[in-house]
């Protein structure tokens, strides 16, 4: 018998749920009916690899079809190469099949914590009917379609607002966009954009580097007499120039001013498949496990009121509810999805595609939002159970320290009076027992949280 399983009721095998609803965080709910419908159920290996293979192919297969033969994005450097854009890789061949991967293994953790509360005997026998109703409300809100619909709609406007700005407020190429510029063929007006690009990084630095060698207000008054300085040149040049450029078309006075063409880009059809299918796709994901957190958390809320039946000298130092730690550590799967997916991919997109600082809010934020919350997600719902375990264990501290008084007094008095002869055998060996007990009582945990 393994660890796990002793510290499972019945060795790890459930006896038969004394309720009429079985607990499941997944089962019937629209992303399951949807595969159901096509004969891919969640059980079987088999259909886990359909299920991958299937959001593979929607997502990074059809973006590297759209790529080759429509867009033709699979040539150039990284930030232009849709191959060379290792955030797709970390989204969409890591992070969204261990997104599917993660359902089967937590959907199997909860279910059987939801069954131990009763196999275990903590649950009282008149407490049965509640939570009957409690996993009857669970089955109900999550086959309910609107939370699901919510997410749908959050995941496609996160979508839009992740790609439609890379039109405007980016002047670098990406794989997303085509670039246009009036009278020039791509190539021209790709190199265009790269070199007012790299103009843009190199001004950047400069003045991420000179601001370092400031500080406070004589940073500010730097920067408002730079922006003073060239508002005041820009509108002497454009005076100036204005009489000469009369008549010249476009591009010539731009060349005459020594300022770049102006150059449009427009979502192609990688970028439109991106914005509409795969995130979509990637983003219900993770708000869909959002859900699925908090039903459950609810669900830990719902036993964690009802007055269980604690041990403070069972086994698992947690009075009997060991079990609930095992699951909630499954969930770091799905954390780690969603720490490949969202955080590792971005930020290192920014990194090395777009060469931002570390210095940037959008850089160093999403890394200490997710090393701070992370641990929370599971961690947080465990001191539910508190305010019970401390109640039993200071009862018992309490029930230990009077017998134990008795017991010491008595022990004590044998020992200075048995004479040589005499065996204490017993009575030695009643005292470790003792000693033993207040021991396991000592180290009870009142949070149910073990790292093994």
């Amino acid at each position: 018998m393994t660890e796990d399983e002793a510290r499972r009721p019945n060795g790890g095998h459930l006896p038969p749920s004394p309720t009429r609803v079985a607990f499941s965080l997944f089962e019937g709910d629209l992303v399951n009916r949807i595969f159901s419908s096509f004969g891919i159920h969640g059980r079987r290996a088999v259909d886990l690899i359909a299920r991958i293979l299937i959001l593979i192919s929607v997502t990074w297969g059809v973006l590297a079809v759209l790529a080759v033969f429509v867009s033709k994005v699979a040539h150039g450097p990284a930030g232009e190469n849709f191959f060379l854009d290792f955030a797709a890789y970390l989204q969409l061949l890591i992070g969204l099949p261990l997104f599917v991967i993660a359902e089967r293994v937590i959907g199997e953790h909860t279910r059987e914590a939801a069954g131990y509360f009763l196999a275990a005997g903590v649950i009282p026998p008149e407490e049965l009917p509640t939570i009957e109703a409690t996993n009857r409300k669970v089955e109900q809100l999550r086959k309910w379609i609107v939370p699901d619909l919510v997410c749908l709609a959050l995941a496609v406007v996160l979508a839009l607002v992740t790609i439609l700005p890379k039109e405007e407020s980016s002047v670098c190429i990406s794989w997303h966009t085509t670039p246009r510029e009036a009278g020039a063929s791509l190539a021209t007006a790709k190199e265009h954009l790269r070199a007012e690009c790299e103009e843009r990084r190199t001004q950047a630095e400069k003045d991420r580097e000179a601001g370092k060698k400031l500080k406070g207000p004589e940073r500010e008054l730097q920067e408002a007499a730079q922006e003073l300085k060239s508002a005041a040149g820009e509108l002497r040049a454009s005076v100036r120039d204005g009489k000469r450029s009369e008549g010249k078309p476009a591009d010539e006075q731009a060349k005459a001013k020594g300022a770049h063409p102006e150059v449009i880009k427009k979502l192609n059809f990688a970028g439109w498949w991106t914005m509409l299918v795969t995130l979509p796709i990637l983003n219900y994901w993770w708000l869909r496990w959002i859900w699925k957190i908090a039903l459950w958390s609810w669900f830990l809320y719902r036993m964690s009121r009802v007055p269980l039946i604690l041990v403070p000298t069972h086994p698992d130092a947690t009075g009997g509810i060991g079990f609930v730690s095992d699951v909630q550590t499954k969930f770091g799967l799905a954390i780690l999805a969603f720490g490949i997916s969202n955080i590792a991919s971005t930020v290192g997109y920014e990194l090395s595609i777009e060469h931002a600082p570390w210095s940037l809010h959008t850089v160093w934020a999403p890394l200490v939002f997710f090393v701070i919350g992370a641990p929370l997600v599971f961690t947080l719902p465990l001191f539910m159970f508190t305010k019970q375990l401390y109640r039993v264990k200071k009862r018992a501290r309490e029930e230990l320290y009077e017998r134990m008084g008795d017991r010491a007094r008595i022990f004590e008095d044998r020992w200075r009076k048995v004479e040589p002869s005499v065996s204490f055998n017993a009575e030695l060996l009643q005292w470790h027992q003792l000693r033993t007990l207040y021991e396991h009582v000592e180290k009870m945990r009142i949070v149910p949280f073990d790292l093994r």
